[in-house]
């Protein structure tokens, strides 16, 4: 159970601030999106729990 709390408390937050950050980006310039995209998808994904 701790680790699904933990999982909550870090994941969901940073992955909040990060669909805010793709939106920003979105807005302001699109080529830079795709070379951001894919490490910051990678970094929220090995987070998760095996």
């Amino acid at each position: 159970m701790n680790k699904v709390l933990f999982f909550e408390k870090a994941v969901v937050p940073t992955f909040y601030l990060f669909a805010r950050l793709v939106r920003n980006n979105l807005g302001q310039n699109r080529s830079s999106l795709h070379s951001k995209s894919p490490n910051g998808i990678k970094v929220i994904f090995s987070f998760q729990p095996q």
